[in-house]
């Protein structure tokens, strides 16, 4: 099994064929998950929760993606709904991808995570783990930052509203570390409704996920998450 190594930083770099800084953010992410300590309980933020039966060595990243389909159960909630923009992922590939002209003709983006990273760089570079979750913020933080692996871009310009749901069904088969970008400029307006989900597993399994939300002053944004993972999928989300 891979494990979480600075080798394994650059191979999925590499993979996603991503622009140096993407690659830099994520290798000193890396070197912040490799010297930060495991949370305890007496952290403030992990008082509720004992992670001692957790077991690093048991996961790993994601580097090759998807080794799964998504379950019928969940493409099938996205079959005959209204939506200005569909996303599915299975393991942080994408399998299903539309989005409306209407919203894209106003300047609205639309996409999974690594194709904004290739095509929208300079404004994923201003917000990502920039202003809401950071990777100072703990051991999964920088984890995620260094490991993160699919996820989906949302940006709204200053007055667009967008009154039908975008809508993105994430589907993990073991490992997942998909990150969620939303940025809406003054006076804008959209719903995202995610759904996360998995099957129950034999296998101690990982979803270490991100998502930021940054809404400018008079904007209006409504957010769902959805989630149904399967027995032994640890969860941890940051979430601003």
């Amino acid at each position: 099994m891979t494990k979480y190594t600075k080798e394994a930083v650059e191979q999925l770099s590499a993979h996603l064929n991503e622009p140096e800084w993407m690659q830099a953010f994520r290798l000193d992410a890396w070197e912040k998950f490799n010297a930060l300590p495991m949370p305890v309980t007496t952290d403030e933020a992990w008082r509720r929760t004992d992670i001692r039966r957790f077991k690093m060595d048991e996961v790993g990243p994601s580097l090759n993606g998807a080794h799964g389909t998504a379950a019928h159960s969940l493409t099938e909630t996205l079959e005959g709904t209204e939506a200005s923009g569909k996303l599915v992922m299975v393991d942080g590939v994408v399998q299903e991808f539309t989005v409306e002209e209407s919203v894209t003709s106003q300047g609205v983006v639309f996409t999974d995570m690594h194709t904004a990273v290739s095509e929208h760089g300079e404004l994923v570079k201003e917000y990502f783990m920039t202003q809401a979750v950071t990777v100072d913020e703990g051991k999964f933080a920088a984890m995620h930052g260094a490991f993160w692996r699919g996820g989906v871009f949302l940006y709204v310009p200053k007055g667009v509203v967008i009154e039908t749901p975008f809508r993105v069904s994430n589907w993990s088969s073991g490992k997942t570390y998909n990150h969620t970008l939303v940025v809406l400029a003054e006076d804008a307006q959209a719903t995202l409704i995610e759904e996360f989900a998995s099957a129950t597993s034999d296998d101690t399994n990982i979803h270490n996920g991100a998502t930021e939300l940054l809404v400018s002053d008079r904007g209006n944004l409504t957010y769902a998450s959805l989630q149904d993972f399967g027995e032994n999928m640890w969860q941890f989300n940051h979430e601003r």
